[in-house]
């Protein structure tokens, strides 16, 4: 599905506010796992993913915003 001008942009933002939610969480795990002496390396390994995906997104979203300036000019 094709999302023309400012709609993507919107869809990006709302995709780096979910990878936020989900790096947060993530986060949350880990503490839990941590407080209960369990290890936490795959959980780690999961959130350096997570934090991945979310500069991925926020890179992608701020491509996003540079283009629309340039457009604005």
């Amino acid at each position: 599905m094709f999302v023309a001008g400012a709609d993507h942009l919107s869809e990006a933002r709302c995709h780096v506010e979910e990878a936020q939610r989900i790096v947060w969480e993530q986060k949350g795990r880990i503490i839990r796992l941590r407080a209960s002496g369990l290890d936490t390396r795959d959980a780690e390994r999961t959130l350096r993913l997570f934090e991945a995906n979310l500069q991925t997104f926020r890179e992608y979203k701020h491509a996003l915003e540079c283009d629309r300036l340039i457009a604005a000019e």
